[in-house]
């Protein structure tokens, strides 16, 4: 059986530069996709770092921790002991690192769809500047998220 011919007709180019187009657009989407969440992902960086100062600082070990709680019982007792407003900070500062991880993650699989964010606890939209040095802020997170330190 003979092989047929592939001829390259006018209709067959249009064919591939429809493809061609296709295959730009989606990794400019994905590409775009990407830095938007490294964006946001900064941002709730940032605020998580301005709510847990107003909460008080953070803990710097466990010793704190009962032997029938969880860490995050123990952490919820003692800010709630440091009183109402730094609490609301702390719950807030959790919510942001909790975007923050998510964030972090979609922006390495920019693919995959992002489910909505969940409903901010009140207090949880600190007036945050953005850094005019955004590009160095999101370079210093990628090299911590590859190469965490061993303790902070």
């Amino acid at each position: 059986m003979r092989i047929p011919r592939f001829r390259m007709t006018l209709r067959w180019m249009m064919v591939a530069v429809v493809l061609a187009a296709l295959g730009l657009a989606a990794s400019t989407t994905v590409t775009r996709r990407e830095a938007d969440f490294r964006r946001l992902a900064a941002y709730h960086l940032q605020s998580h770092d301005l709510l847990i100062h107003e909460a008080g600082g953070i803990y710097e070990c466990n010793s704190f921790q009962r032997d029938d709680e969880t860490l995050e019982q123990a952490e919820d007792r003692m800010y709630k002991g440091r009183g109402p407003r730094e609490y609301a900070a702390y719950r807030a500062s959790v919510y942001h690192y909790d975007l923050y991880r998510r964030y972090v993650e979609a922006a390495a699989f920019p693919y995959w769809p992002v489910p909505a964010d969940p409903t901010p606890p009140p207090g949880a939209n600190p007036r945050v500047s953005p850094d005019p040095d955004i590009d160095r802020v999101i370079r210093e997170m990628i090299a911590f998220e590859r190469n965490p330190p061993d303790s902070i």
